[in-house]
């Protein structure tokens, strides 16, 4: 083999080494929304989690009652928690009250990939909190 050609095919076993170790400029985190729905009590509450992922995420809640309209209720607070690490990963956010009736707010409350549960308290216009369970995973 003429040297021209070795050193061609060593400069392109190189380029492809070089692809495979940079992972051609991929991320490691995985994205995409989370979306979930728990109903309780006649109402159904529709949790989107958005980029889902190990960190900060923007968390959205929607309410409907049992003839399909949103309602927005007078609170909302989202508890976070990995159920299979005792206290580790507990905390909590207060939603904000949006325009279009829903509820939002953004924060690292998903610190690490694993099962997560988040547990929604909703106040109703009379004042009664409603409870909503989430699972689900956030991966790597």
């Amino acid at each position: 083999m003429p040297k021209q050609q070795i050193k061609w095919l060593g400069w392109l076993g190189a380029m492809f080494l070089l692809l495979v170790v940079t992972g051609c400029g991929g991320s490691d985190k995985k994205e995409g929304t989370i979306e979930l729905q728990a109903t309780q009590d006649g109402y159904q509450a529709k949790l989107e989690i958005k980029p889902g992922i190990a960190g900060v995420n923007t968390y959205t809640v929607t309410i409907t009652n049992d003839k399909a309209q949103t309602t927005a209720g007078q609170g909302a607070v989202l508890h976070f928690e990995m159920p299979n690490m005792d206290t580790h990963g507990k905390s909590e956010k207060e939603l904000k009250k949006q325009k279009e009736a829903n509820w939002q707010e953004s924060g690292p409350h998903i610190m690490m990939p694993g099962e997560w549960q988040s547990m929604l308290e909703w106040k109703d216009d009379q004042g009664q909190v409603h409870t909503f369970l989430y699972n689900y995973e956030i991966k790597e």
